[in-house]
């Protein structure tokens, strides 16, 4: 289920160029109101703890980057999507009881909220990120210390990745689906790197337009989850493109 906010705020707001834990903290803020235990609320798959949500990239009329700051103009758009209904009405119910949200000590009132249409139940979609996609591995060197490895959407790997991220998804939710053979992911664009600094942890991540082709069920998690990894740290999501 994927909801789309609108945000007023009088004089705009300006945040740091890496605001995905203050955007996160306003969402576990809101998520409390239902769920006390948001924080730590998640999936077990093998030991694994997905957390089942993502979101967006805030949107505002204008911005400006300046001095490591970004200043939106308001409306301010943000969208929030989960593969769990009850979450995400959770999500909704929280900003509509606050009347909005909070981002360092800036109020952003709430002006609309309203849930997206799902999409066509097909195997195949033209999309791009509106969040930026980030699939790692966490590897030994041989003195024994752990170093994690980024990859870029041009290996191959990264789709391999892709794929066994999204097969995972589906154990949590009980689905029996899995990505076969006839799973595709093609770039359709030059990927961007960008570098995301969440607490005192560098993410390396990717915006770019893509092709997927894979059973219908999946591209719907896909869409409501989103792709890759650490997506309820504001990573992967993604939305559906009109072929050309």
């Amino acid at each position: 289920m994927r909801l789309r906010a609108v945000f007023d705020n009088e004089k705009g707001i300006s945040l740091p160029l890496s605001y995905s834990y203050i955007l996160q903290s306003a969402i576990y803020d809101a998520l409390s109101n239902l769920i006390p235990d948001s924080h730590n609320f998640g999936l077990n798959v093998n030991g694994r703890v997905l957390r089942p949500f993502t979101f967006s990239r805030l949107v505002g009329q204008s911005l400006k980057i300046k001095e490591g700051f970004i200043s939106f103009t308001p409306p301010i758009n943000l969208r929030f999507s989960s593969p769990l209904e009850d979450f995400a009405q959770a999500f909704a119910n929280g900003l509509l009881k606050n009347g909005g949200m909070e981002l360092k000590g800036e109020k952003l009132e709430l002006k609309s909220i309203e849930v997206e249409p799902k999409p066509p139940n097909i195997g195949s979609i033209d999309a791009r990120t509106i969040s930026p996609v980030t699939i790692y591995s966490t590897l030994t060197t041989p003195d024994g210390k752990k170093k994690t490895y980024f990859y870029n959407p041009a290996e191959k790997d990264f789709a391999v990745q892709l794929k066994e991220n999204l097969n995972r998804k589906a154990i949590a939710l009980g689905s029996s689906v899995r990505a076969g053979e006839s799973f595709s992911f093609k770039l359709a664009s030059r990927p961007v790197q960008r570098i995301v600094k969440y607490k005192d942890f560098t993410q390396i991540a990717w915006d770019f337009s893509f092709e997927l082709q894979t059973d219908p069920e999946l591209i719907s998690i896909a869409y409501d989850w989103g792709l890759g990894s650490k997506n309820a740290q504001g990573f992967g999501m993604i939305e559906i493109v009109e072929r050309r």
